[in-house]
């Protein structure tokens, strides 16, 4: 079983990763970083580090942070890479999966309603 524990680029990833999604956020809140460092505990200096990647995120920031631009914490952390794949579906692509799924059950549904359509004749 492999060690759940990150190497150091992996780390390093994830850091920027999480950085980009709050920067992201941000600026999709149109906050400037001494804006939104007024909201939480941190001074703009660390979320300009947390942005970059440069700095980790304490907990409670997170909710801090999830709270001023109102957000749910999964849309800032990456996803969990899960050990027999090595990677994660993105929320993007499970969407994609419902939604060709739907449509396959409605198309089914119309080609059953046909059938018994053309039986009743």
């Amino acid at each position: 079983m492999k060690s759940s524990q990150m190497t150091t680029e992996e780390a390093r990833e994830f850091h920027e990763s999480v950085g980009k999604m709050v920067r992201e956020a941000r600026s999709a809140a149109r906050l400037s970083q001494n804006e939104l460092s007024e909201l939480i505990s941190i001074n703009r200096p660390t979320l300009s580090k947390l942005e970059r990647g440069d700095s980790g995120l304490r907990l409670m920031v997170l909710y801090e942070i999830c709270t001023a631009l109102k957000l749910d914490p999964i849309q800032i952390l990456p996803a969990v890479k899960h050990e027999n794949t090595g990677e994660a579906p993105s929320l993007t692509q499970g969407l994609d999966l419902i939604t060709r799924g739907q449509n396959m059950i409605t198309q089914g549904s119309d080609m059953v309603k046909r059938v018994m359509g053309m039986a009743s004749q």
